[in-house]
């Protein structure tokens, strides 16, 4: 099957994407690159009704979402072919632009896209992202009180340095254990969210939104970690 269309929406390639996942077909794209300029010239040179008018160019251009593999997994099959300012076009001929697009179908036609990720698998990836930034604050806890316990400690005068070391390092073993906790109890809550959420047919992406990782209930988390080193650092000071 060939979509001959503008498909200047993502959306709208998006959905051919769909329907050929659903139809277990591979998936392809050919995009004709060219700059406004080049194709409002090349437009004004036509006559009658090949000619667009000039208000549906513009619009057209305005509107047009150029394909981004790097950043769209969908749009990663994509022949892109200059045809503006390069002249990649007008060079090869029309005959051999189709034998080479033809060629290219051929060499990457393969199996169907895979499916999409289930909601299910959507909100394990997102609660697997989630926890591992919740563990990142205490691995930044951990390695940022350990300097400061360093740097107080070397401030010290030698025969104070053992007591205060025992000190603060005992002080700083509670710290720890008191941010894994946090860590334990802020997981077991969204844990507990997210099957409330589902029991209750709701989509996952309306529970957590698209960067659950970054939710009011991390940033709490955050401040409450921050805290805990804060005072940690006023115990250094104060030893």
């Amino acid at each position: 099957v060939v979509v001959d269309d503008n498909q200047q929406y993502r959306s709208m390639r998006y959905c051919c994407c769909q329907m050929a996942r659903r139809a277990k077909a591979a998936y392809l794209q050919v995009y004709l690159a060219c700059s406004k300029e080049v194709a409002v010239a090349r437009n004004a040179s036509r006559s009658g009704s090949a000619r667009v008018p000039d208000e549906a160019m513009a619009r057209m251009c305005a509107m047009l979402e150029p394909p981004e593999p790097e950043h769209h997994l969908f749009e990663r099959p994509t022949l892109t072919l200059d045809c503006g300012g390069g002249d990649e076009v007008p060079q090869l001929g029309a005959q051999a632009l189709a034998q080479r697009v033809w060629e290219w179908v051929q060499a990457h036609w393969g199996a169907p896209a895979p499916e999409p990720l289930s909601e299910a698998e959507l909100a394990a990836r997102r609660a697997a992202g989630s926890a591992a930034n919740a563990q990142s604050l205490v691995h930044c806890l951990d390695t940022c009180t350990r300097q400061l316990l360093a740097q107080a400690v070397a401030a010290a005068t030698p025969e104070r340095r053992g007591a205060l070391a025992k000190a603060l390092n005992d002080a700083r073993r509670r710290m720890l254990d008191d941010a894994r906790q946090l860590v334990q109890r802020w997981h077991q809550q969204a844990q507990g969210e997210q099957q409330q959420q589902w029991q209750g047919h709701e989509g996952v992406r309306q529970s957590y939104g698209k960067h659950p990782s970054r939710t009011p209930e991390h940033e709490s988390l955050a401040s409450e970690v921050a805290a805990l080193e804060e005072a940690f650092r006023d115990l250094c000071t104060a030893g």
